[in-house]
């Protein structure tokens, strides 16, 4: 499932080998599970539509790597996504150090943009 990873073994590992046929199937089974689609659903969809099931399949893998990063913070066998932003992090901020930029940050914006919109 093309996305923005971080780069790790698990996450290169991933990238790198293709799905085959019959473990896109069976992860076609346990991904309708998770989202609570009937299996006698997805069984036709193999047949008719296996564009279709084959994303469910890499959907239901990348779930299960998902889970393993982030809700046990395994990330030697996990995958986690990212974004485009996660570039722009520069340092980790304490909780109150972050409020506090962020109510700084607004009263300046506020000043320099307020001043814009004052009545005369």
């Amino acid at each position: 499932l093309y996305a923005r990873i971080m780069k790790t073994k698990a996450g290169e590992a991933a990238m790198k080998r293709p799905v085959n046929p019959i473990v896109a199937a069976y992860r076609s089974f346990e991904a309708a599970k998770m989202i609570n689609l009937p299996l006698w659903k997805v069984i036709p969809g193999l047949l008719t539509q296996w564009d279709k099931m084959y994303l469910l399949s890499l959907f239901g893998a990348a779930t299960q790597k998902l889970v393993a990063a982030t809700v046990h913070g395994d990330l030697e066998k996990g995958v986690q996504f990212v974004g485009q932003s996660q570039g722009l992090i520069n340092d980790i901020p304490s909780v109150q150090e972050l409020v506090d930029r962020c109510i700084d940050e607004a009263m300046s914006t506020h000043a320099t943009v307020g001043a814009t919109f004052e009545k005369k």
